[in-house]
């Protein structure tokens, strides 16, 4: 079974590589086989004293009104515990006419972090193999000790501080966009495709000025022609917006770098308070790439 890896705001795991990521919120992800839903996951950060039972109780309510579904515990293998070492965890399993599934509910101990994983599946006497669930759970994650999360999702890769935060995103043909903030700086990550198609007779600065990557301030862009990368430094021109609450005067360092062999352009533009660090910048950039297949 070929597996895909997905890392989405705190959480990174391996799925079989022939489910289709099919919907995505900040602490959500579900995927699709054919017409079917095969798995969801869904997770938080609990503040306080952690009960499983009112935790599943609270989830299960309204699905419950909504499918006529009855949920009951599952009685977990006692091995798969050493497998989850830092986690504490409860199985439970529902079936309605139309679906069934198999779940568990993890809780970290370390960072506290909640997370329900369900996969669905045809009847009762279908459930999901052994190998499946183990799969995923040697390949979970759910915290970060070195401070940098991993971001991989379609055919991006990226390895980012845990500080920066997601604010929004959109994945759409042709171009993915991904925006994180701290309460000091702005990151914006870019992913076009196809390349061939969007760059046609022009260079990368007329790209980057046309999908208003580029931004105002004092500075010249600088062209590789080798390394097919357009980067600028900008120091601030006025007081611009760097967050919706506030306005301050904004350094900018930015990338946008052509993947000629994948037919890919990758962008990362990065502003701040302060002066960006370059060797942190570059650090970064280096770490954001195509995910392999």
């Amino acid at each position: 079974m070929k597996l895909r890896r997905v890392a989405w705001n705190g959480i990174a795991l391996s799925v079989p590589g022939d489910w289709e990521l099919s919907r995505m919120a900040p602490r959500h992800l579900a995927w699709d086989t054919g017409s079917r839903p095969a798995m969801e996951l869904r997770w938080n950060t609990i503040r306080g004293k952690f009960s499983f039972d009112r935790t599943l109780k609270r989830l299960w309510r309204g699905r419950a009104r909504r499918n006529s579904a009855a949920m009951v515990t599952w009685d977990l293998p006692q091995h798969w515990t050493a497998l989850m070492a830092d986690h504490r965890m409860q199985g439970f399993h529902w079936h309605t006419p139309q679906t069934a599934a198999q779940g568990v509910l993890l809780f970290c101990t370390v960072c506290s972090t909640a997370t329900l994983i369900q996969i669905f599946h045809a009847s009762a006497a279908s459930a999901p193999r052994r190998s499946l669930w183990e799969s995923i759970f040697l390949s979970f994650r759910d915290h970060w000790p070195d401070g940098r999360g991993l971001w991989q999702v379609y055919d991006i890769k990226a390895r980012l501080p845990v500080r920066l935060g997601l604010d929004r995103f959109q994945f759409q043909p042709g171009c993915f966009q991904l925006e994180f903030s701290s309460k000091t700086q702005r990151l914006r990550l870019y992913r076009w495709s196809p390349a061939a198609v969007l760059l046609g007779s022009a260079d990368l600065d007329d790209f980057a000025r046309g999908q208003g990557v580029l931004g105002t301030g004092r500075g010249t862009p600088r062209y590789s022609l080798r390394d097919r990368r357009l980067d600028w430094t900008l120091a601030p021109a006025s007081r611009l917006r760097l967050l919706p609450w506030r306005r301050a005067s904004i350094y900018e360092q930015g990338r946008v770098w052509h993947l000629k062999g994948a037919n890919r352009i990758l962008g990362m533009v990065l502003q701040g308070k302060k002066e960006v660090n370059p060797a942190e910048f570059d650090r970064w950039a280096a770490e954001y790439v195509l995910a392999p297949a």
